[in-house]
């Protein structure tokens, strides 16, 4: 499950980088297309007055003429053919831009524009950064105020329009006495370009006589990406992660959708409901472990059930011998007889008791936890003591410690175990064959690789193959020509304390023909039950 959300958020994070990167992307286009907006309109007087020069020279004489223009301009100034120009500034200016800035691989920035014949272009640049306009535009501006001071007096209304037309915002004729009073100093103190803002619009000046200037501007401002246009990119890019997120979202969804179904069906009491592992995709996982809880589940509502059944069952029994003696010593009228009665009431009271102990201890063990308390037995000794404790009750029977073998330390194999479940599981198969025995019953053990496999044999008349399996089943009993009674609990409970300890417990015919009973045990303290 970790795994599906792993795969799953790192699906999101490269959706969102995506569109990120879309999004920053198409904003540093519209970024970049203003600032080439702004940058090739402010120069564009001065580029297209250099171009208007060359160009009405001959390829030879502009050598001569760019050694003037350098003069004039505080930027790099040069020729060259045609065929050296980017061909990004070639196919901006074949779209109609008569002024193309471009920036270089190492970021600087540059105009260019081409010559009437079409053989060479005029380049500008490095241009300074645009927190320096007078450097930037004071060739361009120092060449039109030549214009103006070179013209009549007659026609200098008309080379203002010209030059208006030429910049693409407008040139004027002020009075000094209009500018800044900072500006106006300077031009006083003989500065020949000055650059001023006022009223939130950017101008440069330039001195035509001792009382006027030359005003170029408001220039084109920096307006910005344009906010439409982003935000309608923004929601576009937002728009595509969300339907790539859903479309992320689809599969998970249908996948969760499956297992709910199936537990809703259990919920509606079909407990056969299992999840279709090859419909969950990567959430197979998840699928499976459902599928284990709903078996685990499934499992355990059909024992208790059949306990439930084999219980009411089990008690009918005894309760009905205590009521069958109540009568009985109800129409009894010697005390012998009464007496008599008694003993069998007692010997049905302590066969209740010994099917609610037994009970108690199967329905304990369902959910304890065997790892806990761990101890170092002894396998010979706990043999021993249980020998003691059956041989009284079937005399006729020999209880023996067969061969051990494998990892033996001075002829004993220690077990690492719950010393109660030990005790109580041993106790029951070693009881359980002393019953059906017919003169011997042996006990042995191996030991290697961590586990130590115990062996209970006895010469009885054994267990069919096709019951094997069923006698661990609660209130199983096999018919017993023994005369033996039991609750039917014993080995369910055997099985129970094995698989708490990560062992298991199978039957198979022993040598002599009779039973043979195997229990796999911890011999380490690192090998816990699972």
């Amino acid at each position: 499950m970790t795994r599906l959300f792993v795969r799953f958020y790192a699906a999101i994070v490269i959706v969102l980088l995506a569109a990120w990167y879309i999004h920053g992307a198409v904003s540093d286009s519209l970024t970049g297309e203003e600032f080439s907006r702004v940058v090739e309109a402010a120069h564009q007087g001065g580029v297209l007055s250099v171009v208007a020069e060359l160009s009405e020279l001959a390829p030879n004489e502009r050598p001569a003429a760019m050694q003037s223009i350098r003069s004039e301009f505080a930027v790099p100034v040069w020729l060259q053919p045609t065929a050296e120009v980017p061909q990004y500034a070639k196919d901006r200016h074949a779209s109609g831009t008569a002024v193309v800035f471009y920036a270089s691989p190492e970021g600087d920035g540059y105009v260019t524009a081409p010559l009437a014949d079409g053989l060479q272009w005029v380049g500008f640049g490095p241009l300074p950064r645009y927190t320096h306009y007078e450097a930037a535009l004071s060739g361009g501006v120092l060449r039109a105020t030549s214009a103006i001071k070179a013209a009549p007096q007659g026609e200098r209304t008309r080379v203002l329009q010209r030059l208006t037309s030429q910049f693409g915002y407008p040139v004027r004729r002020v009075s000094r006495d209009s500018l800044p009073q900072r500006d106006q100093w300077r031009l006083q103190n003989g500065e020949r370009v000055v650059f001023f803002a006022t009223d939130g619009q950017s101008y440069i000046a330039a001195p035509l006589d001792d009382l006027a200037a030359a005003r170029f501007g408001p220039f084109p401002s920096y307006d910005g990406v344009n906010q439409r246009i982003l935000t309608m990119t923004l929601f576009v890019v937002l728009l595509l992660a969300a339907v790539a997120i859903a479309l992320l979202l689809r599969p998970v969804a249908k996948q969760l959708g499956v297992i709910e179904n199936a537990a809703q069906s259990i919920a509606d009491g079909d407990l056969s409901a299992r999840v279709d592992e090859t419909q969950t995709g990567s959430a197979q996982q998840l699928a499976s472990t459902f599928n284990h809880m709903a078996g685990r589940l499934e499992t355990v509502l059909g024992t208790q059930r059949e306990l439930l059944q084999a219980v009411s069952h089990e008690l009918r029994t005894p309760l009905s011998r205590i009521r069958f003696a109540i009568d009985l010593i109800r129409d009894t009228d010697n005390d012998q007889d009464r007496n008599k009665r008694l003993e069998a009431l007692d010997a049905a009271s302590d066969d209740l008791n010994e099917l609610l102990e037994e009970l108690l201890d199967y329905v304990r063990l369902e959910g304890a936890d065997q790892q806990r308390e761990r101890d170092s037995i002894s396998f010979r000794q706990s043999c021993n003591a249980l020998f003691a404790r059956h041989a009284p009750m079937f005399p006729e029977i020999e209880f023996a410690i067969g061969d051990l073998s494998g990892d033996v330390a001075e002829d004993d194999i220690i077990i690492h175990a719950n010393r109660s479940g030990w005790h109580r599981a041993l106790d029951n198969v070693v009881g359980n064959a002393g019953r059906f025995a017919r003169s011997r019953v042996t006990v042995s053990a191996t030991a290697g690789n961590g586990h130590v496999t115990v062996d209970v044999s006895d010469d009885g008349p054994g267990i069919p193959e096709n019951d094997r399996e069923r006698i661990f089943e609660p209130f199983t009993r096999l018919d017993n020509q023994t005369g033996q009674s039991g609750v039917g609990l014993g080995l369910a409970i055997v099985r129970r304390i094995v698989s708490h300890h990560g062992g298991a417990i199978t039957v198979s015919a022993s040598e002599s023909g009779g039973c043979r009973m195997q229990t796999s045990w911890p011999a380490t303290d690192n090998d816990q039950a699972r």
